[in-house]
């Protein structure tokens, strides 16, 4: 079984107004439950709308990347500083060290108020491997470079039945694209960057994103049965998203915020 829950899906900055309440406005934050486990894809600003208190299962934060719309939300949570069990914090993208080193540095002054993981000891950093290991029971999780600058890095989560795919920062390239449709391969749904269309990225290209109109060629050349266009450009508004949505068969889903997948 696995459980997905959107908290956001917008891409870059929030996105504020009336116009962007189908949708949703807060940056990039996805759960992923499982009988015994919960992990979580980026802390962007949908990050805030995660209730600790509702479970008891272990928890692990996985980051893609550290830009700033896929971090900023981790201190906003009131729930996550509790007596409960630890949280844990990792990366396939970079050792235990080198993590902690690039979040406490953001998380501390002159750019927040207080050192965030000297005060609150329930966040604990740790390899990637070890939370892959502590999982196999239950959960596979692969991972793989991403075309984006600075880095990132996509996962894969499996249960014995089910299996889905997070690329939320990803430009195609040719010489890596065939390589992510072998990793995509068959899998119930992926979640896809399309924070521009075909027209947009003539001037975007270099930026790090991917397109709508390339999602739904992944979608069949990957043989998925669905793909969720996510990252939404944080000036696209609700009327525009349900236009373009009319474009594409119903396996081309744009993700909402607030929304519960269950395979």
């Amino acid at each position: 079984m696995l459980k997905i829950i959107i908290h956001g899906v917008r891409g870059s900055s929030p996105a504020i107004g009336q116009n962007f309440t189908k949708y949703g406005g807060n940056t990039t934050c996805i759960e992923v439950q499982t009988k015994s486990y919960r992990l979580i894809l980026d802390t962007g600003s949908g990050f805030k709308n995660i209730d600790f208190f509702k479970t008891k299962k272990q928890t692990a934060i996985l980051y893609t990347h550290f830009h700033h719309d896929h971090i900023q939300g981790l201190s906003n949570n009131p729930s996550l500083f509790n007596k409960r069990p630890p949280i844990k914090i990792c990366s396939a993208m970079l050792k235990e060290a080198e993590l902690k080193k690039i979040l406490s540095n953001y998380y501390s002054p002159k750019f927040f108020p207080i050192t965030l993981f000297s005060e609150y000891k329930n966040l604990i950093f740790y390899n990637f491997d070890e939370i892959e290991r502590e999982m196999l029971d239950e959960i596979a999780i692969e991972y793989t470079p991403l075309n984006h600058p600075g880095g990132a890095c996509g996962y894969k989560i499996r249960t014995k039945n089910n299996s889905a795919v997070f690329l939320f920062d990803h430009e195609i390239n040719d010489r890596d694209h065939l390589k992510l449709i072998e990793f995509c391969r068959d899998v119930d749904i992926v979640f896809w960057d399309g924070m521009f269309t075909n027209q947009e990225y003539k001037t975007k290209i270099g930026w790090g994103h991917s397109t709508i109109e390339q999602g739904y060629e992944f979608l069949q050349s990957a043989n998925l049965k669905d793909l969720y266009i996510c990252h939404h450009a944080p000036w696209r508004t609700d009327k525009e998203i349900d236009q373009l949505s009319a474009l594409y068969p119903k396996n081309l889903i744009f993700a909402a915020e607030g929304a519960t997948i269950e395979l």
